[in-house]
């Protein structure tokens, strides 16, 4: 009776799968739409059962891949972190719906509100697992790599802000507004920091999860999640996601994507459970609850890492501008974030193959295997970093340093000099530096980070190859030379029209705000420069923008994130098979 029975769920669920592949979309969509809606009679009934049915459909789908595969136990093997999934939604998703159909229970009790975050995020990667017609469609849209990545980091910013329009985002249980939740999933998916609400305590445990979430996708990749999701759906990468993904990751070919993308996910975790690791140390003293202090180091280690800002307490760190522990301890994830993937495993293989216990064989030898990028992203970064430390100690030295001792003076200093580099944690009130103070910020803030990282900004190895432009045109040298080696007239090219379209995107921002905003310039122009740097300082003027200049500052995050110059090629048309070539002239220059 048992097996007639599962046999006739195994062919309800075929024609299911067969006849109704939009239904799970259908009904996850419906149900965070009933999630966001006003209360009504019968909704938590609704939501109950949809949350049944969507659990139901997963299940009849993996079962039936199970009844119809020739092994049953490889199956299992290959997929078990798609059946994990499985059993979370399944879990949960259960669990959920006998909460919400208990009568005379509260309205959003805080296991509800987890329970919603759990199965939420569950039942959307395990929808993006099973997607093989939106596979399809977008192949059939032809998108070239410049509009693939564009088009997974709206899709996120679209999820994330229905996820934070529900009402078990705030603490007040109804929701936000859309733009708001626009903006804030924004500046999670494009790891900046800016915020209209304040995360710790305004937003649940449940908004919290989602904001962090979007931040470790944003940082890493949807590009590098999409691929560790097809890879564990047991399915290959396409040569145009391969394509995609060599230009997001900075892979020297495509074969070397599979393992490009797991040294970073190696690293990535492994940096943030030792920063974790070390903030947990430094705060479970200051809270008795261990479990929170373990979830403060972790939101912080991964928003350090992924340079995105955010924190959970108000005044972001300035509660700890002399405390040594977390300054160096989130300082150094903010390096290794913005440093860029390339560069730590170029710096990985060095340290590794360097022979250092040897006296034949010194040091030196090794680090002349750095590639000419680690060698540009490293220079730039050190002497922005350093140079601009000893500014700042020079120029805030009677200002927000005044009165301190000399110790906490240099950590500060310190701090500032490094998070401009698209972090967006401070140790001092921004609005209380000196406007030669602000001026620098926001010339770090325009520069950013390094190519291939969690960074914003136009890239130190940008500046890298403009500086050596000049100095070989005041040289009158025709080749632009850098450590020895002669970079390529197309780089240069590059470098020029990255620097002038992010010029001019900016520009465009800032002119924006000064049209919908009514704030001091130096502020507009300080959260134009923090938004498209994706660094998320700013003089205070976030939440009090108006909804067109929080739209005006998302979509400058969003440039900023994926890069002026991706976007523009994403919406160029492709050239023409045989272009024109036409007569040679001159015009007058300077």
């Amino acid at each position: 009776m048992a097996r007639r029975a599962l046999v006739l769920f195994l062919r309800v669920s075929d024609i299911g799968k067969r006849k109704f592949r939009l239904v799970a979309p259908a009904l996850l969509l419906s149900s965070l739409l009933f999630e966001a809606a006003p209360p009504f009679p019968g909704r938590r009934l609704l939501l109950a059962l949809l949350s049944l049915a969507i659990s139901l459909l997963y299940l009849g789908e993996d079962l039936e891949k199970a009844w119809h595969s020739p092994s049953v136990v490889r199956h299992l093997r290959q997929r078990w972190l798609d059946l994990l999934v499985l059993g979370i939604v399944g879990l949960f998703g259960v669990e959920r719906a006998l909460l919400l159909a208990e009568p005379g229970a509260p309205g959003a009790p805080p296991r509800l509100a987890l329970y919603a975050t759990v199965f939420y995020t569950a039942a959307l990667l395990k929808l993006v697992t099973r997607a093989r017609r939106a596979v399809d469609f977008l192949a059939q849209l032809d998108l070239h790599p410049s509009q693939t990545i564009v088009a997974s980091f709206l899709g996120a910013i679209l999820v994330g802000s229905l996820l934070l329009t529900l009402p078990e985002a705030t603490v007040a249980g109804v929701g936000t507004s859309f733009v708001d939740a626009l903006f804030m999933a924004t500046s999670a998916v494009c790891v900046t920091g800016l915020v209209v609400l304040d995360i710790g305590t305004q937003y649940t445990l449940y908004g919290q999860l989602v904001i962090l979430t979007l931040i470790q996708a944003g940082g890493l990749g949807i590009m590098t999640f999409a691929a560790l999701t097809t890879a564990f759906a047991g399915r290959r990468l396409r040569i145009r996601d391969q394509v995609a993904l060599q230009g997001t990751l900075d892979a020297e070919a495509i074969g070397n994507i599979r393992q490009t993308i797991r040294a970073i996910f190696v690293s990535t975790f492994l940096l943030e459970a030792l920063g974790s690791l070390a903030l947990f140390i430094r705060w479970r003293p200051e809270t008795p609850d261990p479990w929170e202090a373990a979830y403060w180091a972790a939101f912080h280690a991964i928003s350090a890492f992924c340079n995105a800002g955010f924190s959970l307490f108000a005044d972001s760190l300035v509660r700890y501008a002399g405390d040594p522990a977390v300054v160096v301890t989130v300082t150094s994830l903010i390096i290794l974030g913005g440093l860029g993937f390339p560069v730590l495993a170029n710096l990985t293989d060095v340290f590794r193959k360097t022979p250092v216990f040897r006296l034949q064989a010194p040091i030196r030898r090794g680090l002349g295997r750095l590639t000419l990028h680690s060698k540009a992203a490293l220079a730039v970064t050190g002497l922005l970093l350093f140079g601009t430390m000893g500014l700042l100690l020079v120029l805030e030295w009677g200002n927000t340093l005044a009165g301190r001792p000399l110790p906490e003076k240099i950590l500060i200093a310190y701090f500032q000099a490094v998070t401009p580099r698209t972090a967006g944690f401070n140790t001092v009130p921004i609005a209380s530096l000196a406007p030669a103070g602000l001026f620098l910020l926001m010339l770090l803030m325009f520069i950013g980070g390094c190519p291939g990282s969690t960074a914003g900004g136009i890239k130190t190895t940008t500046v890298g190859v403009t500086v050596a432009t000049l100095r070989a045109f005041l040289r009158n040298r025709e080749r632009v030379e850098l450590f020895e080696r002669t970079i390529p007239q197309s780089l240069v090219n590059k470098a020029t029209a990255l620097t002038l379209v992010a010029l001019g995107a900016l520009a465009l921002a800032i002119f924006g705000l000064t049209l919908t905003e009514s704030g001091p310039f130096i502020s507009l122009a300080f959260e134009a420069v923090s938004a498209f740097g994706t660094v998320g300082l700013s003089m205070g003027i976030t939440p009090s923008l108006s909804d067109a200049g929080k739209l005006i500052v998302s979509a400058t995050m969003f440039v900023g994130r994926i890069g002026p110059l991706t976007l523009v090629l994403a919406m160029a048309e492709r050239p023409a098979a045989a272009p024109v070539t036409y007569p040679t002239d001159r015009v007058m220059i300077g």
